[in-house]
């Protein structure tokens, strides 16, 4: 296990180092299988090094962040060795405020990968119910006697059909 976990620790030194330190890194987040950094100074970051890197899948660059791939699982834990690193750094750090990164203007690019996330965590959970939904109109068209003979079945199905679509608001608000 301490053999994991070093191969971990390695993995977050690494993207630290390629992405220009701490220092560099304006935002830190992370999805299922990807790093994704948003840094103050993009010439420092260090793309063919950290794509030679033993855990690293691919290194992907989309619009102003950049995407560190390290595998399913494997990127909350990373991403969680860092943020704790990086916490410590700006607190023992004596960076002004002012250091911080300024709010950038309107831009359509960002505002649809803002949507983009807010709804791509919701594609299966619609992929999901619209199966079971469309399989059931299906099976009203071509075997109505199989409704009527099992109608609480096919009230079940529907409402499991429709659970995410009742409350999609939710997983929105969830999500974003």
């Amino acid at each position: 296990m301490a053999n994991k976990i070093e191969h971990l620790d390695t993995l977050a030194s690494e993207i630290e180092k390629q992405a220009g330190g701490f220092s560099n890194i304006a935002t830190l987040t992370h999805c299922m299988t990807r790093i994704r950094l948003i840094l103050k100074d993009s010439s420092l970051f260090n793309t063919e090094a950290l794509k030679q890197v033993d855990g690293v899948k691919g290194v992907v660059f989309n619009g102003e962040q950049h995407q560190v791939i390290v595998g399913m699982g494997t990127a909350a834990k990373v991403y969680s060795i860092m943020n704790k690193r990086m916490q410590k750094n700006t607190d023992n750090s004596e960076e002004t405020p002012a250091s911080t990164p300024v709010k950038k203007g309107f831009s359509i690019r960002r505002m649809l990968n803002t949507l983009a996330a807010i709804f791509v965590p919701t594609i299966p959970a619609l992929i999901g119910c619209g199966l079971i939904m469309g399989l059931i109109n299906i099976i009203r068209l071509v075997a109505p006697g199989l409704v009527d003979q099992f109608p609480e079945l096919f009230k079940l199905f529907k409402l499991i059909g429709s659970t995410v679509f009742a409350y999609l608001s939710i997983m929105i608000g969830i999500y974003g």
